[in-house]
C-alpha cells in the first residue's frame, strides 16, 4: 500500500526593503461567465449541470430545475410535475428521458417536453427509513428499464420494469461499497451499523478489496468514478483514495470537505469543495499541486461540455461558465495593483515582466510573482510605457510616460532610476549594444560604461513613438508622419512612396525573409519586401485595422489588435501564402483589447485592458463540432401547428413563420444562421434573428 498526502501551504508576504520588492504566489485565474438568479435561474443554490445528447444544459436547484439553451433559462417546478422543488441530481438515460432525483427521494423524469413521475415513487418510498434520502451522485436506468438508486445508510435499490425492488446491503458491516453495475458504470451507495468502523468496500470486474477509512464520519457528499486509465477515485469528507488494484492505492487529504468529483476529457482531475473552490489536478494528483478556482465557494459540481468550455455549479451563488482552461489571467484578482496591462516582454527564457498604468512592474517566474514598485505620484497620470530585457546585461530596462528611466538587475535586488527629459514610448536594443530610446524629443542613445549610464540625443525631433533597426543596420522609425527612416541623424519620411505609410506606425519587426513588416492603426499590417507591399486587413483575415505590437514567432506572426490576438501563420513567406485565426474573450482572453504580446517557452503571454494573459496554442484544440440546430415551432396563418417533417397549403395559407435554436454556449445569444428556402430563396441569408417569415 502507497499512502501519499497532500501539504497544505499557506501564502505570505516578503517585503524586500532595498528595491521596493514584493513577492507572492497566486494561483492565475481562468475568464469566467457568471450566471445568477438575475439572469433566469431559479435560485443561487445550485446542485448539479447535466449537458442532455440533444445539447442543452441543465440545471438542479432548490427551487426546481432550470434547462438553459444559451438565450434564456426555461424553469420547471412543481406545477410543471416535478414531486419535490429540491432536486439534487439530472441523468439522463438511454432512451432520451432526463431523470430528476429530488430530496424527498421521490424520482421523475422529462421527455417529450412533459415531466412525469416515476410510477414505483410510492413502493419506494415504502422502502425508505424516515431520515434517508437518495444519495446524491448515484442513480442509473440500465438498458432493461431497470433503475438503480442509491439511498443514504442503506445501500442501494434496484427496482425492475414490473415493480420488483431488491436492495442490496452489507448487514454486518458499515461500508461505502464500490460496485460495477455494468461495463461504464461505477455505483457507490452507502450502509451503516451504529458503532462499527466505516470501511470501502469495493467490487468490480478486477479489484476485489477493502480498504479503511481514516474519517470515520459518514459523508452524504462521497463521491466515486472510474478513470480513463481505468483506477477508481472515492472521496469523502476531505478524503481522496485512488485503487490502483486489489492490492494498491493511494490515499490524500485536502483542507476543505470535497463535495464533487470530475475527471474531464483531457483525464484531469477536478475536486469540488465546500467553501474552497475548485481545485485542479493536471492528469495525476500526485504530480502537481492543485490549482484553486472560486476560491471561498462550494462548488457542487463540474461539467465539461461538448465545446470543451467548463460549467461549475456552487452552494452561494449560482453558476460559473469557464470557455477554456488552457486560457490563465494576472490581474487585480490575484494581487496585481491594477488590471490594464500596458507592456510585456520575457527574458528570453521562462521569466516574463509586465507593465502596468500605476508604476507597477511584474515578474513572474514557476508562479512566483515579484512586485517591482516605482513609486510614482499616484494623483499624476503617469505609467509604464515599454520593457526591454539586455540579455548581455541581464538588465530590465524600464520605459515610463514621467521623466525616469529605470534599469532593474535581480542580482542584488537593484533598481537604477535615471533622470530624462521627457517620457519614453519604445525601447531598442541596437547591433551595437547600446539601448535607444524614442519619446518626446526622438531618439536618445544610453550607455552603460562601468555602471555610469550617459544619454546622447541623435535626433531632435517631435515625439517618437516606435523604433526598429533591421539586419542591414537601417533604423525605422515612426513619427507624426508615418513611417520613416533615420539616415544622418535626420528621418526621410515613406509616405510619398505610398500612403498607406502615412498612417499611424504602431510597432516595426521583420520576417524570417527579411520582409519589413510595419503595424498601423486603421490600416491593418503591412509586410514590405522590395518594391512589392502586401496589406493584412480585416478583408482577408485580421480582427482589425488597428494593430497594436507585433510579435515574431519563426513562421508565425503574432498580432495584437484591439479586436483579439490574431495568429498569422505563414507556409511560404516568399509567396506569401498564409492561414489566419483569431483569439479573443470567446476562447478566454480576459479583454479583446490587446496591447502587446510576447512569447516565454511554450506560451503567449498577452497584455490586456483587463489582465495579463497566457496561453498554450500547442494545446488548444480546434473545435470542430457542428453546432445542434432545432425548429421550435412553426405557425400558419398565426396559428402554432404541431412540428412535422412535411407539409401540404392550399394558397390561403400564404404566411409562414418558423422558429428555430442553435445550441452553442461559447458567444451565448450571437449566433448568425444561415437559411435558404428551396424554390423561394434563390442565395443563402444570413441573419442573427431565431425565427423567419414567409
Amino acid at each position: 500500500m502507497v499512502e501519499k498526502h497532500i501539504l497544505f501551504l499557506q501564502l505570505f508576504l516578503i517585503h524586500c526593503f532595498l528595491s521596493g520588492l514584493t513577492v507572492y504566489g497566486q494561483h492565475p485565474q481562468p475568464t469566467f461567465r457568471h450566471y445568477t438568479v438575475e439572469d433566469g435561474l431559479p435560485s443561487s443554490e445550485v446542485y448539479h449541470a447535466m449537458q442532455d445528447s440533444k445539447g442543452y444544459i441543465w440545471f438542479a436547484t432548490d427551487m426546481g430545475v432550470s434547462r438553459f439553451d444559451g438565450y434564456e433559462f426555461k424553469n420547471f417546478s412543481s406545477k410543471d410535475g416535478l414531486p419535490d422543488m429540491t432536486v439534487f441530481n439530472i441523468y439522463e438515460d438511454y432512451k432520451g428521458r432526463i431523470w430528476f432525483t429530488t430530496y424527498s427521494g421521490k424520482l421523475a423524469y422529462y421527455y417529450e417536453d412533459n415531466i412525469y413521475p416515476f410510477k414505483y415513487n410510492e413502493e419506494l418510498q415504502k422502502r425508505f427509513t424516515l431520515h434517508d434520502k437518495v444519495y446524491k451522485n448515484s442513480f442509473y436506468v440500465d438498458p432493461n428499464d431497470n433503475v438503480f438508486v442509491s439511498v443514504y445508510r442503506q445501500g442501494y435499490f434496484k427496482i425492475s420494469q414490473t415493480g420488483e425492488i431488491t436492495q442490496y446491503k452489507y448487514d454486518d458491516q458499515s461500508t461505502y461499497n464500490l460496485v460495477q453495475i455494468d461495463s461504464s458504470i461505477v455505483f457507490l451507495s452507502y450502509y451503516t451499523i451504529l458503532n462499527l468502523p466505516i470501511k470501502l468496500n469495493v467490487e468490480t470486474g478486477n479489484i476485489n478489496t477493502q480498504i479503511g477509512i481514516k474519517n470515520g464520519i459518514a459523508d452524504k457528499n462521497a463521491r466515486c468514478i472510474k478513470r480513463k486509465n481505468g483506477t477508481y477515485l472515492f472521496t469523502a469528507k476531505n478524503e481522496l483514495i485512488e485503487i490502483i488494484n486489489s492490492n494498491m492505492f493511494s490515499r490524500y487529504f485536502v483542507e476543505n470537505s470535497i463535495i464533487s468529483l470530475k475527471e474531464d476529457k483531457q483525464k484531469n482531475i477536478w475536486l469540488g469543495t465546500f467553501q474552497g473552490g475548485v481545485l485542479f489536478y493536471e492528469k495525476n494528483i500526485s504530480s502537481t499541486p492543485a490549482r484553486t478556482y472560486l476560491q471561498g465557494l462550494s462548488v457542487s459540481s463540474v461539467l465539461q461540455d461538448s465545446e470543451e468550455g467548463f460549467w461549475f455549479t456552487t452552494l452561494e451563488k449560482g453558476v460559473y461558465y469557464m470557455p477554456s482552461n488552457e486560457f490563465l489571467t494576472y490581474n487585480v484578482s490575484t494581487g496585481f495593483a491594477g488590471n490594464k496591462i500596458s507592456c510585456v516582454t520575457s527574458n528570453g527564457g521562462n521569466t516574463i515582466f509586465a507593465g502596468l498604468q500605476k508604476g507597477k512592474v511584474y515578474v513572474i517566474k514557476d508562479s512566483l510573482t515579484n512586485e517591482i514598485d516605482l513609486n510614482f505620484d499616484p494623483r499624476l497620470p503617469r505609467y509604464v510605457t515599454t520593457l526591454l530585457f539586455d540579455k548581455i546585461d541581464k538588465a530590465l530596462h524600464i520605459g515610463t510616460s514621467a521623466r525616469h528611466h529605470y534599469i532593474y538587475k535581480k542580482s542584488g535586488d537593484q533598481l537604477k532610476k535615471i533622470n530624462i527629459q521627457r517620457g519614453e514610448y519604445d525601447l531598442l536594443k541596437a547591433n551595437d549594444n547600446t539601448i535607444l530610446m524614442a519619446g518626446g524629443i526622438g531618439i536618445r542613445e544610453l550607455r552603460n560604461i562601468n555602471g555610469v549610464c550617459s544619454i546622447k540625443n541623435l535626433s531632435d525631433t517631435v515625439r517618437l513613438n516606435t523604433l526598429y533597426e533591421d539586419r542591414e543596420g537601417n533604423l525605422w522609425v515612426d513619427g507624426l508622419r508615418g513611417l520613416g527612416q533615420l539616415v544622418n541623424n535626420s528621418i526621410i519620411p515613406y509616405g510619398k512612396k505610398n500612403e498607406l505609410f502615412n498612417n499611424k506606425i504602431t510597432d516595426i519587426a521583420e520576417t524570417p525573409n527579411s520582409m519589413l513588416c510595419v503595424a498601423t492603426k486603421g490600416a491593418g499590417v503591412l509586410f514590405i519586401k522590395e518594391d512589392t507591399i502586401y496589406q493584412l486587413n480585416t478583408n482577408n483575415g485580421l480582427a482589425s485595422e488597428n494593430v497594436n505590437h507585433i510579435l515574431m514567432d519563426s513562421n508565425t506572426v503574432w498580432l495584437a489588435t484591439n479586436k483579439g490576438l490574431n495568429k498569422i501563420t505563414f507556409t511560404d513567406y516568399e509567396s506569401f501564402n498564409y492561414k489566419a485565426e483569431t483569439y479573443n474573450t470567446i476562447d478566454g482572453l480576459a479583454s479583446n483589447e490587446i496591447n502587446q504580446v510576447t512569447r516565454s517557452g511554450n506560451k503567449i503571454w498577452a497584455a490586456t485592458n483587463k489582465g495579463l494573459t497566457f496561453f498554450n496554442p500547442a494545446k488548444l484544440i480546434p473545435d470542430t463540432t457542428p453546432t445542434p440546430i432545432y425548429i421550435t415551432g412553426i405557425k400558419i396563418g398565426e396559428e402554432d401547428t404541431v412540428i412535422q417533417d412535411r407539409y401540404e397549403l392550399d394558397y390561403t395559407q400564404n404566411h409562414i413563420v418558423i422558429n428555430y435554436i442553435g445550441l452553442s454556449y461559447k458567444d451565448p445569444g450571437k449566433l448568425q444562421y444561415t437559411y435558404k428556402m428551396q424554390g423561394i430563396d434563390s442565395t443563402w441569408m444570413h441573419t442573427y434573428n431565431r425565427s423567419v417569415q414567409y
